[in-house]
């Protein structure tokens, strides 16, 4: 395996407003890069990570002359730090604010896991006036509880939580290598991950997983008529392929399901080639 490089951005392409925020209905003050210029693209970053997950991609998305905005979650990353706000519909409701106060149109939304929560929900809330295509990225739809034995996984996921609040670390530090699949990454690439995560305050973890484990997005799916483009690792560990990705496609008519052999969970740094060739076929798509 070859080790994937995060690509140098060049210089002419560092224009646009930068770091700049916006503001929530609440008034929480949401950190946002916006680089380029062009059509835009918004990456809605993953669980306990922060908008910097998406370094890997920036050079491709540029280099194909579109705009790039990328939100920091809120109690994540650059973003404010609020003690509540964690349920889907307000998270929700924070990237329609990214969409409305940096004047988007024509967007396509890419979710990466619990991202793809909020992308899909934002839309099914707010509309398609300012948004042409959604890629939903290792999705954690439709949604992790099943019909049958929902309250066992429930209850695992609650598990699972209650050990991190003296274990979280630990936990992370043992599924770094896994998250990537079979690429190998540099070592720079999993301890950035890694740090991402451990940076997130622990409430906002918990509360954060708690949105993304018990949402059931089938509705939200079965209202979706945008061009759309799953894309997911063969062998993603967090959200398996035929629970989340696969079923996802089938809901929706008409999208596309791009299957990244041997992508992990972070397929977007791991595989970040193909993972970028996907983008931008997607952003042909919604034109």
């Amino acid at each position: 395996m070859t080790t994937t490089a995060t690509p140098t951005i060049p210089a002419e392409h560092l224009l646009g407003t930068g770091s700049t925020t916006v503001e929530a209905a609440d008034d929480t003050r949401l950190h946002v890069w916006d680089w380029g210029s062009g059509r835009p693209v918004v990456l809605s970053h993953a669980w306990g990570l922060s908008g910097r997950m998406w370094d890997a991609q920036l050079a491709t998305l540029l280099d194909a002359g579109l705009r790039v905005v990328v939100p920091d979650r809120r109690g994540h990353g650059l973003s404010a730090v609020p003690g509540q706000g964690y349920g889907l519909d307000v998270l929700a409701d924070d990237l329609a604010a990214v969409l409305d106060q940096r004047d988007l149109r024509d967007a396509v939304l890419v979710g990466h896991s619990a991202g793809a929560q909020e992308a899909l929900r934002c839309i099914t809330r707010h509309g398609v006036d300012r948004v042409a295509g959604i890629v939903l990225s290792a999705p954690v739809t439709p949604g992790l509880l099943p019909d049958e034995g929902g309250a066992e996984v429930a209850a695992a996921f609650s598990a699972l939580r209650a050990s991190w609040r003296t274990g979280f670390a630990r936990w992370v530090l043992d599924g770094a290598d896994a998250y990537f699949g079979a690429a190998e990454v540099a070592a720079a690439t999993r301890d950035a991950t890694v740090a991402q995560l451990l940076a997130t305050p622990l409430p906002v973890v918990l509360a954060t997983h708690r949105t993304l484990t018990t949402a059931d997005l089938r509705p939200d799916l079965a209202a979706l008529s945008l061009p759309t483009t799953v894309v997911q690792g063969s062998v993603d560990a967090s959200a398996p392929i035929e629970v989340t990705g696969e079923p996802t496609a089938a809901l929706v008519e008409g999208s596309v399901l791009v299957r990244v052999e041997g992508g992990g969970h972070g397929l977007y740094a791991g595989h970040a080639e193909e993972y970028g060739a996907a983008l931008l076929d997607a952003v042909r798509r919604a034109a």
